[in-house]
């Protein structure tokens, strides 16, 4: 888990929080969270990555696991 940390901090753009597909569907009840595609990981090989954008409100919220391509709640 640190080591796919670690890997998607490096592959990130500069001001942007990227993970992977398993931390975006644990998070993807509370934040806003945008598929930034497949990337190709050291030591991983190619990966989903999403970007997340922020938390979303409380009355916003919708059940975990519920990923968008573009999510625009926190835009």
């Amino acid at each position: 888990a640190v080591n796919t940390a670690s890997r998607m901090c490096s592959t990130g753009s500069p001001n942007q929080i990227q993970c992977s597909s398993s931390t975006a569907s644990l998070l993807s009840g509370e934040y806003s969270l945008d598929a930034l595609g497949e990337k190709a990981v050291k030591g991983k090989g190619s990966m989903a990555t999403y970007a997340v954008r922020g938390r979303i409100p409380p009355r916003m919220r919708r059940a975990p696991g519920h990923i968008t391509a573009s999510s625009s709640a926190m835009q």
